[in-house]
């Protein structure tokens, strides 16, 4: 069952969803503003021991106040869930800048932004704190430049319980440490991990692709810690041999030859220096950052909060009545009427002004994303529909009408695998990894009138009978899900109440980002004939539009 408000905190709509926790965007009603709201899976609870060092390192993870750390505001437990309160960052991931800037960044661009994560780094391991699962998507990059480390504490609990729930190592292995994956038991992990992710990190952002690379996550450890890391003068001629060193050194096996996180930092801002740059922060903002990110409307400048309060959260209980002396009574009449008169004009000034939202940029928590879509009475619940013999669990049978026929929306446009007013494009976030596939979804109005809503199918070649699953990553205002089809899956996206205007894409250029696999993650036989690579490509798909 899910809740509207976890203490004192409103949940909006969720952001995204992960293996150890789901994110909403919620709103603070004490301080008036919007948080980032983490709700950690409710098996994490049932472990006491991991509950307290998730707790103790979350504590100490606030007391860090470094600008390079996401803030953690406040933590607690309801509903049966613990659950975490960070500031909400307006920006882009740096996983999602490197697609948007084709995966390689200019030497100046990766050291202004590895130097600011190794501060946040350094300051974390000044207060005894591992992170542990360092990454592109862990990095966020905020409108105004700064780099900010994220998802402190979980990592750590994630390393726990994927060892003891599934007998694998949580993580990224593209990034991971040799220690980590072959660490003897009982040998606390050091600062050491975090330089060599990081290490890995700069070297995918200079050479365009990460040291270590393999067919299935398991290759990919192996390489970790069998072979050495390729030197990356080799790969990036003309390289700083100074910058190539550094990254060399951060990424060597011997945890104990790697630099510190503090002499990171302090040796890319000399190579900074040295080009030029004397600010990291501006550096990023004016010279990296795509101009949409840049200039994207503060979330707290939008018209769409009212009051202090964001749209769709649960209204405040209002206080106890409490009876007027004969002194104040009039006052208090006055005052309230006043109060109406001034509350409906602003509220006919509100909706007779409020523009259409711009589409949310493809990252954590850029701005408020649209509306998700609101179940009407009439849909059947997932339980309650209906069921061949042969189709897996968890998995609708495919439609024997039209795909938008199972949407619970009415969508009026005939159904189309060309439909003109919608074009539908896809690239793979992760091509080499035959496990999975990753799309990236973006929707384009090509027509000339807003359009509030579609269905998309799209068949993929599969085995059914191995329990496929689709996560949402990040779809706002956008249901997945999968279906039974003669030879393989149909995906299923509904999309509802939206003002997709002329021109405009959907959710943004990055796209929505899907994660299609088996749950034991073995191999995707299909995935080699579907063509997919990180280039952008229109999509042979049926559409059904609501204008």
């Amino acid at each position: 069952m899910d809740h509207a408000q976890f203490g004192r905190y409103r949940l909006v709509r969720p952001l995204g969803e992960g293996g150890m926790a789901s994110v909403h965007l919620a709103e603070d009603p004490v301080l008036r503003r919007p948080v980032a709201l983490k709700r950690l899976r409710p098996e994490l609870g049932a472990q006491g021991d991991w509950i307290r060092r998730f707790h103790a390192e979350a504590t100490s993870v606030a007391r860090l106040g470094n600008p390079h750390v996401v803030q953690v505001f406040d933590l607690g437990r309801d509903h049966e869930e613990d659950y975490l309160v960070m500031e909400l960052v307006e920006g882009i991931s740096l996983s999602a800048l490197m697609g948007r800037l084709d995966g390689r960044l200019a030497p100046d661009a990766a050291a202004a932004i590895g130097c600011q994560a190794a501060s946040g780094l350094a300051a974390a391991h000044e207060a005894a704190v591992v992170h542990r699962d360092i990454k592109p998507d862990n990095l966020l990059v905020r409108k105004d430049g700064t780099v900010k480390v994220a998802d402190f504490g979980i990592a750590h609990l994630s390393e726990g319980i994927s060892r003891t729930l599934t007998g694998t190592i949580m993580g990224s292995p593209l990034y991971m440490a040799p220690e980590q994956i072959d660490r003897p038991k009982g040998q606390p992990p050091t600062g050491a991990i975090d330089i060599f992710a990081l290490g890995g990190v700069l070297f995918h952002l200079l050479a365009g692709r990460p040291p270590f690379e393999g067919d299935h996550p398991h290759a990919v450890m192996w390489k970790v810690v069998t072979e050495p890391a390729p030197g990356l003068g080799s790969l990036v001629p003309g390289i700083d041999p100074a910058l190539g060193d550094l990254v060399d050194r951060m990424l060597g096996k011997d945890p104990l030859q790697r630099p510190s996180a503090t002499e990171v930092s302090r040796s890319l801002r000399h190579f900074l220096s040295a080009g030029g740059v004397s600010d990291p922060v501006e550096f990023v903002r004016a010279r990296v950052l795509p101009d949409d990110v840049r200039r994207a409307a503060p979330l707290l400048a939008s018209p769409r909060l009212v009051g202090g309060t964001l749209p769709d959260a649960a209204p405040s209980p209002p206080p106890a009545p409490t009876a007027p002396t004969r002194r104040n009574a009039a006052l208090l009449t006055a005052s309230a009427a006043a109060a109406a008169i001034a509350s409906m004009l602003v509220l006919v000034a509100y909706r007779s002004s409020r523009p259409t939202p711009a589409p949310a940029l493809g990252q954590e928590a850029p701005a408020v994303p649209p509306a998700p879509p609101t179940p009407q009475a009439s849909d059947p619940r997932p339980e309650d529909r209906p069921k061949t013999p042969s189709s897996p669990p968890g998995i609708e049978p495919a439609a024997t009408t039209s795909p938008a026929e199972s949407s619970s929306q009415p969508l009026d446009a005939p159904v189309s695998a060309t439909n003109p007013t919608l074009l539908v494009s896809v690239r793979d976030e992760a091509p080499d990894d035959r496990n999975a596939i990753k799309p990236r979804l973006v929707f384009r109005n090509t027509g000339s009138t807003t359009i509030r809503g579609w269905t998309m199918s799209w068949d993929i070649p599969g085995d059914i009978s191995r329990h496929p699953v689709v996560d949402a990553y990040w779809s706002p205002g956008c249901r997945p899900s999968l279906q039974a089809r003669p030879g393989g899956l149909r995906l299923v996206v509904a999309c509802s109440d939206l003002q997709l205007a002329p021109g405009k894409v959907h959710p943004s250029s990055d796209g929505l980002s899907l994660g299609i696999h088996y749950p034991d993650w073995k191999p995707w036989p299909g995935k080699a004939s579907l063509g997919l690579d990180r280039t952008p490509r229109p999509l042979d798909v049926s559409v059904m539009v609501q204008p």
